[in-house]
């Protein structure tokens, strides 16, 4: 199966990872910033990667990478959000 991200896939708020690996992270936002305003947040530790980034940007850098929307790796996420 071929995945592949595009900007319209970009949202503040949605997890992915990695083929292999895993840790967690999800698409962060800095709402000041205008267009250049997205980043990836580790869910593990906090930690941002990188400077900020448009939504082709980081769509460009997930494929790169090979990471999956959580969505379709995994949906325990899911029922671990409902809980709470």
């Amino acid at each position: 199966m071929r995945v592949g991200w595009e900007e319209q896939d970009i949202k503040p708020g949605r997890r992915f990872k990695g083929r292999s690996g895993s840790e967690v992270w999800m698409i962060g936002y800095i709402s000041s910033k205008g267009d250049n305003q997205f980043t990836v947040v580790s869910l593990s530790d906090g930690m941002v990667n990188g400077k900020l980034k448009t939504r082709g940007d980081v769509a460009e850098f997930l494929n790169k990478n090979m990471d999956l929307p959580l969505e379709l790796v995994d949906d325990s996420w899911r029922k671990e959000t409902e809980n709470q």
